[in-house]
């Protein structure tokens, strides 16, 4: 498998991104001349493409048609299949600082990127390789800084630092390198340090193998949700004739209407069958395998309504179970609306049959599903689920 830290550093919402790409190229002035490059995109589906050749002749000789998108880069031709091939070309940095002063606004790009790639000082590999990247430009295998703006993205500063996945079963990835952290110093404080994963052809095709036979498990799951487990039944019958506008109206007029139970009471609920929290609405649990089991909810719009689905994340694979809490006498109805919250008793019976259905789960699909993958290394579940010390923040979920 491919390992690699990708490392999120802080910016405020109003920060110029200007400002983020200036910092960039300020920490790695090596990057910028017609022998090291900084890698540009810039993508747009409309016009506006047009507007900014206008503007900057320089970039001219850099446009070409994508799949579904016009943009302009100096990337290889092989990066759309993930291969990485040498730059056809350069742009001085005043002039790429100078396009991204009208980033977002005038130019209202899909999106824009500067790439500073093979960062020596974030190669964690034994045997540095090139091992390409994932499209829109973005180098998740590669030691590289990457400036971007997209619509939707959170975090416009990333760093990569790829490395070698242990042999034996450490609990933990070896630690980015100090002189690598004291230079990404200059970028600002560090929000958070993810481990993205990704598998090998061999590996990718070793799980479409076991697609077909997760899936035939699957089919057999919601043909009969808690056949196989201890759990016969699911312990309330919910009251679904609630108006979901009806909800909405108590909730939010005057005065409101107290409609769910505390965050410490839904805690102590999935905390009795193992989980921890992750969020205000997920929680997550390392399996015998050293998996991991991912469970989630959704209110719906006004918080009037409510869905749970729970998935298994191995190291290269995911599987996502959807979980029907509905109950009628004792027996799952499925529709397509989960019932209306109408009071803070119908919310604790909801999370308690959610309970006993992941319980179920557990039992029955989770063991059948995981048997078909070998086990996830021990330094998975730490690394996406439990706090290191050796960072001041972290954030977790699938990469």
């Amino acid at each position: 498998m491919l390992v690699s830290r990708q490392i999120e550093f802080k910016a405020e919402r109003d920060t110029p991104m200007h400002e983020l790409a200036d910092r960039a190229m300020r920490t790695f002035p090596e990057y910028g001349t017609a022998e090291n490059p900084v890698l540009f995109m810039f993508q747009s589906f409309n016009t506006m493409l047009k507007r900014l050749l206008k503007q900057q002749p320089p970039l001219q000789s850099f446009a070409r048609r994508g799949h579904y998108v016009n943009l302009a880069t100096n990337f290889g031709p092989g990066w759309y299949e993930g291969h990485q091939t040498p730059p056809i070309g350069h742009v001085d940095n005043e002039t790429l600082l100078e396009i991204f002063k009208g980033i977002p606004k005038p130019l209202f790009l899909h999106s824009a990127a500067l790439v500073f790639p093979n960062i020596k000082c974030l190669e964690m590999r034994a045997e540095p390789r090139r091992t390409g990247w994932d499209s829109a430009a973005v180098f998740a295998w590669e030691p590289h800084v990457h400036v971007i703006w997209e619509k939707g993205i959170p975090y416009n500063l990333i760093a990569g630092s790829p490395l070698d996945p242990p042999k034996d079963e450490t609990e933990w990835l070896p630690p980015i390198p100090d002189t690598a952290m004291e230079r990404l110093a200059a970028l600002g404080k560090i929000h958070a340090v993810r481990v993205n994963v990704r598998a090998t052809d061999s590996e990718r095709s070793a799980d479409e193998k076991a697609k077909a036979a997760r899936e035939s498990i699957l089919r057999e799951y919601e043909g009969n949700p808690l056949s196989g487990s201890d759990v016969t039944r699911l312990p309330h019958t919910i009251n679904s004739s609630a108006d979901i506008v009806s909800v909405i109206m108590a909730r939010y007029t005057s005065g409101g209407t107290k409609t769910k139970i505390s965050k410490s009471e839904v805690r102590a609920i999935f905390e009795r069958i193992g989980f921890k929290p992750k969020g205000s609405n997920s929680f997550v649990k390392v399996t015998k395998r050293k998996n991991l089991l991912s469970l989630e909810f959704d209110y719906g719009k006004y918080h009037a309504d409510f869905q749970a689905s729970l998935g298994i994340q191995g190291a290269i694979w995911f599987t996502p179970i959807s979980l029907d809490v509905r109950s009628a006498s004792g027996a799952l109805t499925h529709t397509s609306f989960g019932p209306a919250i109408d009071s803070c008793d119908t919310h604790a019976k909801l999370l308690l049959n959610c309970a006993a259905l992941v319980s179920a789960v557990e039992q029955t699909v989770v063991p059948k599903v995981e048997a078909l993958m070998d086990p996830a290394p021990a330094w998975f579940a730490n690394e996406r689920v439990l706090e290191a010390k050796k960072y001041p923040a972290r954030r977790f979920g699938p990469g």
